[in-house]
């Protein structure tokens, strides 16, 4: 007998037909003399003939009547009775009073706070964690856009403005220069 058992995945693919021939010879060399191996490998056969049955009983048919049965069921228009229709319209408008009733007719969004014109914005991805080692300052021009996203009146053209970029080369945060 081998002292070194077959490995459940080589069981498998030995079971599965899916060894070449030299993997093939050695597994069966090996089973042919180990006892431990072989029930191995009995009780993975036992337990794929299981699972084999238990899907075909899932996926067999129920009979011919029954498949008939269940395809004249799909042809059917489906039939929506008054009194359920009723009572449809009403949850649904008893929800709608509800949310109505619930949701605040009066909500004021807060003014957005400007930054002051000479703090740096730190941006949303930034670490405040990370070292500002070899940090540099560069001056851009961004759409105004960018300063009404950051709190402050927008007006016509492009801004300039100061980007903080770390060593890594991220920008960490911005500050608006006009």
């Amino acid at each position: 007998m081998n002292s070194e058992h077959l490995s459940t995945e080589m069981l498998l693919r030995h079971l599965d037909r899916e060894l070449d021939a030299a993997e093939r010879s050695h597994a069966d060399a090996h089973l042919a003399a180990c006892l431990e191996c072989r029930t191995g490998l009995a009780k993975l056969r036992a337990l794929s003939s299981g699972i084999d049955e238990y899907a075909a009983d899932l996926l067999a048919p129920a009979g011919p009547g029954r498949r008939r049965e269940l395809l004249a069921a799909l042809d059917r228009p489906a039939v929506i009775r008054p009194r359920k229709i009723y009572a449809m319209l009403a949850m649904a408008a008893s929800v709608l009073l509800g949310v109505s009733l619930y949701v605040p007719t009066h909500v004021q969004a807060p003014a957005p706070k400007a930054p002051p014109a000479d703090a740096f914005i730190a941006l949303p991805y930034s670490n405040p964690n990370l070292s500002s080692d070899g940090a540099v300052i560069m001056q851009v021009e961004v759409p105004r856009s960018a300063v009404a996203f950051a709190g402050a009146p927008a007006g016509d053209g492009p801004v300039k403005a100061e980007v903080v970029v770390g060593i890594d080369g991220l920008a960490r945060a911005i500050r608006f220069v006009n």
